[in-house]
C-alpha cells in the first residue's frame, strides 16, 4: 500500500512539475477588460493613465460597456 501511494505521489509531482515548467506564450497579448463608466471604476482608468499596468508588464485594453 505504501508503494502505491509513493508511485501516485511521484506521478502527481511529475504532472505538477510539467505544468509549471511549460513555457508561456512568446508575445504578450493585450488583456481586454470590459468596464462600465460607473464612477466606482475610476481607479482603472486612472491607473491606465498613470502607466501602472505597463509598469507591471500588463498591456490592458479597457473597453467601455454601457
Amino acid at each position: 500500500m505504501a508503494k502505491t501511494r509513493a508511485i501516485i505521489a511521484a506521478i502527481g509531482a511529475l504532472v505538477l512539475l510539467t505544468a509549471v515548467l511549460t513555457p508561456g506564450p512568446a508575445g504578450a497579448e493585450p488583456f481586454r477588460l470590459g468596464i462600465s463608466t460607473w464612477v466606482g471604476y475610476g481607479p482603472f482608468f486612472l491607473a491606465r493613465k498613470k502607466g501602472y499596468f505597463k509598469e507591471e508588464g500588463l498591456e490592458l485594453d479597457l473597453v467601455k460597456v454601457e
